[in-house]
């Protein structure tokens, strides 16, 4: 099978946060969603054995979906942030049966807040603080095109 290249739209917000058409990654309160939300955490742990989770060492997952298919991380280690990360996400969230999008929160090695971003299927959301740190640099390909 010929290996197809995915376009990715690459954004940056102002006004950072807000999911559009959420509706599409809304996840109900049951057994059977929660085991699905589950499968998603675990498939973004399965992408990076090189990382762990416990004691929040190098990343630590929200304990609850908050009604939406998220993955909700908070990123300790630097190591994350390398133009391998989102295209390993986009993996992810494209090999799902439903619609789910991810969320993280970056810090660097001293503990400072140094981005946020969503990735989707076809587009990933930086916010200013992204750029401003360099953060988005690390994570974008130079030879990507940001809109």
């Amino acid at each position: 099978m010929p290996h197809v290249k995915r376009v990715m739209l690459y954004e940056i917000q102002d006004d950072f946060g807000g999911v559009r058409n959420g509706a599409k990654y809304n996840i109900e309160d049951t057994a059977k969603t929660e085991n699905e939300w589950n499968r998603l955490l675990q498939a973004f742990c399965d992408a990076f054995p090189e990382f762990t989770k416990e004691a929040q060492k190098d990343y630590e997952l929200a304990d609850w979906h908050h009604g939406m298919r998220v993955i909700p991380a908070y990123l300790h280690n630097e190591g994350f942030y390398n133009d391998a990360f989102i295209p390993k996400v986009q993996e992810i969230l494209l090999s799902q049966k439903n619609d789910s999008y991810a969320q993280f929160e970056c810090y660097n090695s001293s503990k400072r807040l140094i981005g946020q971003f969503m990735v989707f299927s076809d587009t990933v959301i930086f916010d200013r603080l992204s750029e401003q740190t360099g953060l988005l640099q690390r994570l974008v390909k130079k030879d990507s095109k940001n809109e």
